[in-house]
């Protein structure tokens, strides 16, 4: 299914160049192709992966609900997942929004967080990374980007092996349930972006009436 093109309400978007982009130092060791590079070299099993995700928002007047899921592993995060063959950070942030709540219709906002961590796979993952010959010691890239939408039916496949549900929810209380830091912030990040992005749009549409 095609996902839509990266327009924002009062108008397009500006050009790649011109989005902003937050790194977080995320945990150690750093994640840095060198050292990556390096661990490799001397037959470390480690993979460097790169993924996109979405924060996806409706608004509902002047206010905002965010979409949190909660995962099969307990913890409340965001739709991401890997980059495919051809995409870009922001179609396979809006891909995987679709595929993973049915929810197709996005637009994506001009701004990007980049989060960066390390981390060693436990349980099923693990078996199941250990059994294909991936990598155990992983070094991963994930973009997130802020999606607005206006569906407001969240469904999960029944065959989901990572989501079981999904729920809308105000600024503060979603920033709540998330588990992890690195999620808050990204959250922080797309709430900022979306008052940058409407007062924009304000201004745009004031210009346009007072010449």
């Amino acid at each position: 299914m095609a996902v839509s093109k990266t327009l924002f309400s009062c108008g397009v978007l500006p050009v790649a160049e011109n989005m902003i982009s937050w790194e977080s130092d995320g945990m150690k060791p750093p994640v840095w192709k060198p050292l990556y590079l390096l661990l490799r070299l001397f037959g470390a099993p480690v993979s460097w992966e790169v993924s996109a995700g979405s924060v996806v928002f409706r608004e509902i007047g002047p206010d905002r609900l965010y979409l949190v899921l909660r995962y099969r592993s307990g913890h409340f995060d965001f739709p991401k997942g890997h980059m495919e063959k051809g995409e870009t950070p922001e179609q396979t942030a809006q891909r995987e929004t679709g595929e993973e709540v049915n929810i197709w219709e996005t637009e994506v906002l001009p701004f990007r967080k980049t989060i960066r961590f390390f981390y060693a796979p436990k349980g099923e993952e693990y078996e199941d990374r250990k059994a294909k010959g991936r990598g155990l010691l992983i070094f991963k890239v994930v973009h997130f980007f802020p999606l607005r939408t206006t569906q407001t039916e969240i469904s999960v496949p029944k065959d989901s092996h990572e989501n079981v549900s999904g729920e809308w929810l105000p600024y503060v209380e979603a920033r709540r349930k998330l588990t992890h830091e690195n999620a808050r912030r990204v959250l922080d990040m797309a709430e900022r972006a979306v008052v940058s992005e409407v007062d924009r749009c304000r201004k745009e549409r004031d210009t346009v009436r007072n010449p």
